[in-house]
């Protein structure tokens, strides 16, 4: 899946997304996920002080957690709004 077409249009997604990627990441660089963040209108990309894995890092497991959290109440009170 990595070197191939994905099939999708990025433009065609307008669910909230939010991209955590470690700027010291040698696996993943971070040239794609900012590629991806441009292509991905409603996006949100977090560059943190990691490298590859970072979700297994406590104190970004919890960073993601909290703001996954806060997204999915923030999008609930607009649910309820309409």
């Amino acid at each position: 899946m990595i070197t191939e077409p994905w099939g999708i249009n990025f433009a065609q997604v307008n669910a909230p997304i939010s991209i955590w990627h470690g700027e010291d990441d040698d696996s993943a660089p971070l040239e794609g996920a900012k590629w991806l963040s441009t292509k991905l209108s409603n996006s949100e990309i977090h560059i943190v002080k990691a490298g590859h894995s970072l979700y297994w890092d406590e104190s970004y497991r919890k960073m993601i957690y909290t703001e996954f959290i806060n997204g999915y109440n923030k999008e609930q009170n607009k649910s309820k709004e309409i």
